[in-house]
């Protein structure tokens, strides 16, 4: 790379250290993510993960059915609004989403709400997947106007947690591993955390020195990370080809501050459900979902340890992957020789 092209480079870093300085939890741990992101990828690429899944046309009154009774078991309360969004049809199950004369076009899960729109839309697979979806969605639907600073950095947890609740209910209704796509949540994960891999060196570097200059690297060997000169080097050029690309659309540093804040807070997120379906109460989770934002001057740490995460703990911290890996090992997936 030229200096020019690392000058450049260096602003789009200053711009997105400007904008993710509001999000000090992840800015403030970089090093401790980019490690879990490693470990992530670490542990998934040692198998032949299956996500090819055949439809079995299952029917959307069945996947209502099923996911209206899966509510009921969470929590009965929950009932009246989903039949409220379903009678509203608020909840819309199909391939895409076009609203507003094409203004919008959705063809991923989402929950969409604009001042004059309120909807869930879940992607159809045609499978028992799209009952798990509707469950995930709901749950981000219940909270959406809740945008405290914890319901913010834990914003995938709870749904991603009551999407594996769902899971397991349907396992235990003997749907088979096939028809529920019980890979796909641990994929999706992956292929956030390998596009990571390639840009966060850059990024912590950064953060350390307010510059990235490949005349430092002994520098940064000694004192931040050992990375060769060529690595560096490629990652950079990556970087800055991503955010050239970004820039394209974008006036202000909005979609590049997201996509690092999205990526850690997925990756966090997934592995606290993952280590709560397995360790915590059903009841202390559903209580979490309705008092997570309480002015109760617990923050993130001592909220999770409330329900039995203790992250100061390096055997939670262990145990968090060790789920990750028993569930691919459940799911039957073979280890790579």
């Amino acid at each position: 790379m030229t200096e020019e092209e690392y000058k450049e480079l260096n602003m789009y870093l200053n711009d997105t250290l400007e904008t993710l300085k509001y999000d000090f939890f992840f800015l403030e741990n970089i090093e401790l993510f980019k490690e879990f992101n490693n470990r992530y990828c670490e542990i998934v690429e040692k198998y032949d993960i299956n996500v090819n899944y055949s439809s079995i046309n299952l029917s959307d009154d069945k996947t209502f059915s099923l996911a209206y009774k899966i509510i009921e078991s969470i929590s009965p309360n929950y009932l009246e609004l989903f039949n409220q969004l379903k009678e509203n049809k608020e909840i819309y199950l199909g391939k895409k989403l076009v609203i507003n004369n094409g203004a919008y076009e959705i063809t991923d899960s989402n929950t969409f709400i604009t001042p004059n729109i309120k909807l869930i839309f879940v992607k159809k697979d045609s499978n028992y997947s799209d009952v798990k979806e509707m469950i995930h969605e709901f749950i981000h639907y219940i909270s959406y106007n809740d945008r405290s600073i914890k319901r913010y950095i834990l914003d995938d947890f709870l749904p991603i947690y009551f999407e594996q609740y769902a899971e397991e209910y349907l396992k235990k209704q003997g749907i088979t591993d096939e028809s529920i796509n019980s890979n796909n949540r641990i994929m999706n994960t992956y292929n956030r955390c390998s596009q990571l891999s390639w840009m966060i060196d850059p990024l912590v570097i950064f953060s350390e020195l307010k510059e990235i200059n490949i005349n430092q690297i002994d520098y940064i060997n000694e004192n931040i990370m050992k990375i060769s000169k060529e690595d560096l080097e490629e990652q950079c050029r990556e970087l800055l080809n991503f955010y050239r690309e970004h820039n394209k659309n974008e006036s202000n540093g909005l979609v590049r501050y997201n996509y690092f804040h999205l990526n850690f807070e997925y990756l966090f997120n997934t592995l606290l459900a993952f280590y709560a379906t397995k360790h915590c109460k059903v009841e202390d989770m559903i209580y979490l979902n309705e008092h997570i934002s309480d002015d109760n001057g617990k923050f993130i740490i001592d909220t999770l340890e409330e329900i039995g995460i203790d992250l100061s703990d390096d055997k939670v911290i262990d145990e968090m992957f060790n789920c990750i890996e028993e569930y691919l090992q459940k799911q039957n997936n073979k280890v790579i020789k």
